[in-house]
């Protein structure tokens, strides 16, 4: 088990050291970082606008639903 923790550990510690050293690692992260922003601003965007155009839809569903199954003097209706 010892010798299996010595190889995890030299192993990720020589692959984290390379990638910090790298320019490429750099490069990499500044990009992941920037689509991160743009995605997170995309979806509050998108998000904002399509809220009221579902709620809409989910009113008129919920009025045919309603219209359909339960229509005036239907066993649903009456009052006991």
């Amino acid at each position: 088990m010892q010798r299996f923790c010595e190889f995890f550990y030299e192993f990720f510690h020589e692959f984290f050291h390379e990638f910090y050293e790298d320019e490429l690692a750099q490069t990499t992260t500044e990009y992941v970082l920037m689509i991160s922003i743009v995605l997170g601003v995309a979806l509050l965007v998108i998000r904002d606008l399509v809220q009221p155009v579902m709620k809409l839809i989910n009113e008129q569903i919920s009025k045919q639903i309603e219209d359909r199954l339960f229509k005036p003097g239907s066993f649903h209706r009456l009052s006991f």
